[in-house]
């Protein structure tokens, strides 16, 4: 009865608490949720993605060739189509990437965002990624002329000429796909229209390739084959193969199908799991300090029931009983509500990354959290609501209070403003409630501690992604193009212009340390722009290399050991059956991702006598140089307009390009942590205000002015934040330099810390917001009566 008689009354008090329950609840527990299913989105894509045992180059033989092979499970054809788009003024524009696919071998990992995938009864329809639709505004449905290179341009594209004169085609968009590329890829940035540096990709069915091959250059053919044996079958299969070859046909190469990066998928994912665990964690924290405060207020207006209770012989307990029975609607419809929020929400996690890979979209239920976090919202208002509801027990006269804050400022003749502050904000009067100041300057400072750590992370993967050095670019520009050597003309022109302040020839390939394949940057040691190690130095003799920080943790080795370098049936022309050379590692690499088989921290460094040493044939591929009037928009024009389209400025790789996608998520939380610290600052002063309420009334008394009033409370605030900025702000910084090393070790890079200049104005800025938080209850303590404060003094 009692319970009832005071709902009544309060009614929509309650009922705005359930919405408020509900909504902070959901919210808490989607995001818990949305962390957990975030946290297996990188394995369960990994395990769905088709693996495939060897790759097989042989334009001689077809693909039903190979599947009739027995132990071949699978073989899908993987060829490269170099076309470009003719617009309707008829002149060419960017390249374009093509791939020949086999539109019922698709891989699983292949989204479609628009449209359907072809039937194959059109050989002209053919699948774009987002990057082509972007560059080129074309969408579902549209009709597109491109013109492949003719027979004879092969001498041309390997001069760095790329001019389409061969056959034109028209195709037409039948769908819009994201791949696994697209989400793994570096981002390339370069000068010029070439489509070697460009991440836009068309797919174009096998049918068509077989039926136009013989009418345009081809830049030739394979297949990716899967075997009933693994790896194990590779050696029968080869052997398989090679007798299937015509006399008088190009031997068939075999090698490695470079397996999905998870290493480029589980670093941004795994942030963007974490910041959704810590955001759901401090929603339901800072929710339950909401809630806590709102129960305590809903029972402070109905404690004046709490003499007549007493009087009639209700014991305490009864009291917490009948304040709890008042909040059961509140906890089982706010539980209700959150518990469908948390349901609604789940079709939108994980986000980012995680989201661009989640294969099974839509709403799914984790029991755990979601139920557990349901009965907790329950048992958290009753508890609170039970806890509120029991009169206090009458406290003993508090013991002589030791030397405080307000002494100190009071003997070392602080300003009288201050000193009151002091008092008001940290002592405890005779017969008065401590103020909540040092919990809500502790909670404070922990927000502005995450603030500030979140802050150096973000200012860390900035510098990273913005400064080439920082993830091994230490040039200018990059001329050439990995799959074509220089010219010996083009290598004198680029060793002799003017225009280049330093240089440095390199060549870009695959080879084999200890058994395992990396990306490897052969480099002239002469040169005068080298290559960017860590810690030990540059190879310089044929028996040295360098090596990525993540690759020789693969490996288990660290400088100074001994590895076997191998070239055979790979990048760098070796003849035969080379035997592998020793090499003594002597650097810690911080190697420019210039291929697709690896990214930062995994590649490695071998100078250009190196690979002639170990049996492999340099060509030089690459000019890397720094421009003498630096990386302007002049220079770059310069550039453009007298060498080959194949100049890239920049190749920031695909683990830094996903760190940097996923910064947001990071920012959401500090957007939190700001709030957060906000509200505990304002909730301080205006409870602190209350609690002290007829002690600012001996003061108003005894004639302290509004003006002082108001300054009183603006030191109050001031307090508060200092204490927040000096405990908070280097922890902060202690944390983010913490965090900034580990994610920079984990990517084999340099851990100088950045500290961005936003932070500078974090302490400015609290001040700023703790002297306007201290108005309103300035304004509220003017109005208070003096005399009916004061009548019973």
């Amino acid at each position: 009865m009692v319970s009832r008689s005071q709902a009544r009354r309060r009614w929509r008090a309650l009922f705005a608490l359930t919405i408020l329950v509900g909504l902070v609840g959901g919210l808490a527990l989607a995001l818990i949720a949305g962390s957990r299913r975030s946290s297996s989105v990188v394995a369960r894509y990994a395990a769905a993605a088709r693996h495939y045992d060897v790759q097989v180059s042989a334009s001689s033989i077809t693909r039903a060739q190979l599947l009739a092979i027995p132990g071949v499970v699978r073989a899908d054809t993987q060829a490269y189509v170099a076309t470009n788009v003719v617009p309707r003024g008829g002149h060419e524009t960017a390249g374009v990437n093509g791939n020949v696919v086999v539109w019922s071998a698709t891989d699983p990992t292949n989204q479609i965002l628009e449209g359907r995938i072809p039937d194959g009864h059109d050989p002209m329809q053919i699948v774009v990624n987002r990057e082509f639709v972007r560059q080129f505004g074309y969408s579902v449905g549209d009709r597109i002329p491109m013109r492949m290179f003719g027979l004879d341009q092969g001498d041309e594209v390997d001069k760095g000429v790329y001019r389409p004169q061969g056959p034109e085609y028209v195709f037409e968009i039948a769908a819009v796909a994201r791949t696994a590329q697209d989400i793994v890829s570096g981002d390339a940035q370069s000068l010029g229209t070439s489509a070697v540096n460009s991440r836009n990709q068309i797919f174009v069915s096998d049918a068509f390739y077989h039926a136009h091959r013989d009418e345009f250059l081809d830049f030739g053919s394979g297949a990716y084959v899967q075997l009933a044996d693994g790896e194990a079958g590779v050696a029968r299969f080869s052997k398989a193969v090679r007798s299937l070859v015509p006399a008088g046909a190009d031997a068939p190469l075999f090698g490695p199908v470079p397996p999905l990066n998870r290493k480029v998928l589980a670093d941004p994912v795994g942030l963007e799991t974490m910041a959704l665990l810590a955001l759901g964690v401090g929603i339901s924290l800072a929710g339950a300090i909401a809630v806590a405060l709102l129960l305590r207020v809903e029972q402070r207006a109905v404690d004046a029931d709490t003499p007549t209770l007493r009087a009639l012989g209700c014991t305490r307990r009864q009291l917490g009983t009948a304040a709890a029975l008042r909040a059961l609607p509140v906890a089982m419809a706010g539980a209700g509500i959150a518990f469908a929020l948390a349901i609604a929400l789940s079709s939108r996690f994980p986000i980012g990354i995680g989201g661009e890979i989640e294969l099974d979209p839509g709403t799914r239920v984790n029991v755990a959290v979601v139920g557990l976090g349901t009965l907790a919202i329950v048992l958290f208002v009753l508890g609170c609501a039970f806890a509120f509801g029991r009169p206090r027990r009458p406290r003993e006269e508090a013991p002589a209070r030791t030397r405080g804050l307000a002494d100190r400022l009071a003997g070392a003749g602080a300003p009288a403003d201050l000193t009151i502050a002091a008092h008001l904000a940290f002592d405890r009067a005779r017969g008065a409630r401590r103020t909540p100041s040092r919990p809500a300057m502790a909670g404070g400072a922990v927000l502005l501690a995450i603030l500030c750590a979140v802050g150096v992370y973000v200012s860390g993967v900035d510098d990273l992604y913005g400064s080439r050095a920082s993830h091994g670019f230490a040039w200018d520009a990059a001329v050439g193009n990995t799959n074509f050597p220089l010219t010996p003309a083009a290598r004198t022109r680029l060793s002799t212009d003017p225009q280049f302040a330093a240089s440095t020839f390199a060549q870009d390939g695959v080879a084999s340390v200890n058994g395992k394949a990396t990306d490897f940057l052969a480099f002239d040691p002469k040169g005068t722009a080298p290559p960017v190690v860590v810690t030990g130095h540059l190879p310089a003799a044929d028996d040295e290399v360098a090596l990525g920080r993540q690759f020789m943790r693969d490996l288990g080795v660290h400088l100074g050991s001994t590895v076997e370098l191998s070239l055979h049936d790979q990048d760098f022309g070796a003849a035969g059956d080379q035997e592998p050379r020793r090499m003594r590692v002597v650097g810690e690499a911080l190697d420019p991702a210039f291929g697709n088989e690896s990214d930062i921290g995994q590649g490695g460094l071998v100078t250009l006598a190196g690979v002639r040493a170990a049996g492999g044939r340099p060509a030089v591929q690459l000019a890397l140089t720094r421009l003498r009037d630096g990386p302007t928009t002049a220079a770059y024009q310069r550039l453009d307009r007298a060498y080959t389209q194949e100049i890239a400025t920049d190749y920031i790789p695909a683990r830094v390009v996903n760190l940097h996608r996923v910064r947001g998520v990071p920012l959401l939380g500090v957007a939190v942590a700001a709030i957060l610290g906000t509200f505990l600052l304002v909730y301080a002063l205006i409870a602190g205000v209350r609690l002290r309420t007829r002690e600012l009334a001996v003061l108003r008394a005894l004639g302290l002015s509004s003006r002082r009033l108001r300054r009183v409370l603006a030191w109050q605030g001031s307090l508060l934040a200092t204490g927040m900025v000096v405990i908070g702000v280097p922890a902060g910084l202690v944390l983010g330099a913490a965090l900034w090393a580990r994610v920079a070790d984990g990517l084999g890079i340099g851990s100088d810390v950045t500290v961005s200049p936003w932070l500078l104005v974090v302490a400015p800025l609290l001040l700023a917001v703790a002297i306007a938080a201290s108005i309103v209850p300035a304004r509220r303590a003017r109005r208070e009566s003096v005399a009916a404060l004061l009548r019973v003094e």
